[in-house]
């Protein structure tokens, strides 16, 4: 999910939980930035975004820069200490030095299941986004039946369909393929569609445009509220990502 602000006075919460394949067990982790007046917001200095087949497809031929201020931005305020709290557990972001919030813990525990209460809360700043408090459900932990992964990468013809099935479950379901290097050249197909479909094809006219070479496959749910703080109005965005499937483009 990437979050580009419209400009005005807005800000994003991400609320992320996923596999941590180096010891099987899970990450909870969540970002946050707020920007202030004047911020026309972010661009992509580098890369090209348009839609196909209903998809949004990131180009990026001079290697991916990320998303960033554009020259006349405002800057990123504060929104005093933020945290976001679980039944069984909470995670406190950290401000860095280029304005955005940042934490993460490692358990051995999912975070959530099945549409737990995730409550987000800001402490404010006198010098930027007051006080606020959002709560909204966690999307449910889903299984992916299809592909099936060995653990090795997967072959994918370009110009292939490529089918996806998961378990139905709650919010909306992102199935995305990131292909190519960062660094020189890049492609990404990012799809959305309701996760209580629990199926979804990549259709070939897609899969044709992917750089060859290796890719990831990651599919996730999520669920979304809106909340207002002062003159901000702050998107709240909770995320799961249960594996993502490396694939060999072909």
């Amino acid at each position: 999910m990437v979050f580009v602000p419209d400009g005005g006075l807005t800000g994003h919460v991400y609320v992320a939980h996923s596999v941590y394949p180096a010891t099987g067990g899970f990450m909870r982790y969540g970002t946050a930035e707020f920007f202030a007046p004047g911020n026309p917001g972010l661009v992509d200095p580098r890369c090209t975004t348009s839609q196909q087949a209903g998809c949004t497809v990131r180009d990026c031929p001079g290697g991916d820069g990320g998303t960033q201020p554009a020259p006349d931005a405002g800057p990123r305020v504060g929104a005093g200490t933020v945290t976001m709290n679980l039944p069984n557990g909470g995670v406190s972001l950290t401000r860095q030095p280029d304005g955005t919030y940042f934490g993460f813990k490692l358990t051995t525990l999912p975070w959530w299941t099945c549409g737990e209460p995730i409550d987000v809360i800001a402490s404010g700043s006198a010098t930027g986004v007051p006080a606020f408090a959002a709560r909204l459900p966690a999307p449910n932990l889903f299984r992916v039946s299809q592909p099936v992964s060995d653990g090795g990468s997967l072959p994918l013809t370009r110009g292939a369909d490529l089918p996806v099935t998961w378990t139905p479950t709650s919010g909306v379901m992102s199935v995305a393929i990131s292909s190519g290097n960062y660094n020189l050249h890049s492609l990404s197909v990012q799809c959305f569609v309701p996760g209580n479909r629990g199926n979804f094809t990549i259709p070939s006219a897609l899969t044709q445009r992917l750089i060859p070479g290796d890719a990831r496959l990651i599919l996730g749910n999520s669920t979304e509220t809106w909340v207002g703080a002062g003159a901000w109005n702050v998107q709240v965005n909770a995320v799961n990502f249960p594996d993502t499937f490396l694939l060999s483009v072909q």
